[in-house]
């Protein structure tokens, strides 16, 4: 588990809960380059049930993750992008669904998660907008 929470009593709380297995380990916030990742077989993206995340379809993170060949579990954005290798988190239940699902799938999602990273790529993005990325680009940066 990693990354940042909204409060230090949250962290504590969700630590104490987590420190019983022996399989899990505990991070603070990293970059995801920075994370072992090899033996990942899906990332778990809990979202809580405020008003703003119903807008959320595609979180920069899901990409980040995806890119990697990661699937992802979801919570808390009913309006999530589903696919296969997306899926959304009612409850414990469907975690447990999730995990199966993802060990299972692991290896035929990868060209479909390759094939939907490129799709949603920045340059795609700009390309179905109708903007050359060239035209972005400020020649005077320092390199």
């Amino acid at each position: 588990m990693v990354g940042p929470s909204p409060s230090e009593a949250q962290r504590i709380g969700v630590i104490k809960m987590l420190s019983e297995f022996k399989n899990i380990t505990i991070l603070p916030e990293h970059d995801l380059d920075a994370l072992p990742l090899d033996d990942v077989i899906a990332a778990f993206i809990p979202y809580g049930h405020k008003q703003y995340q119903l807008a959320i379809e595609l979180p920069n993170k899901t990409l980040h993750f995806l890119s990697r060949g990661i699937p992802i579990l979801a919570s808390g954005m009913p309006n999530l992008i589903e696919h296969p290798f997306i899926q959304k988190m009612k409850d414990f239940a469907s975690f447990d669904v999730g995990i199966e699902s993802s060990v299972k799938n692991f290896n035929d999602w990868q060209p479909i998660i390759k094939d939907f990273v490129k799709a949603n790529s920045a340059e795609s993005r700009l390309q179905l907008l109708g903007i050359k990325r060239e035209s972005h680009i400020d020649t005077n940066w320092p390199q």
